[in-house]
């Protein structure tokens, strides 16, 4: 994981990396919900993490 932050009401983001691909994703949790997508360059790939 690169990055966790939370919130008062129990809601949270983290920025997690693929260990073996280095995919970088956006995860967000909270109010019996969650979601998570890649990261996209600016090209439209997938994002790589930097130690890649």
């Amino acid at each position: 994981m690169v990055l966790h932050e939370t919130s008062e009401d129990g809601s949270g983001s983290k920025i997690i990396e693929d260990r073996e691909t280095g995919v970088v994703y956006f995860y967000h949790y909270g109010h019996g919900g969650a979601g998570m997508t890649a990261l996209l360059d600016d090209q439209g790939d997938p994002a790589i993490g930097p130690e890649r």
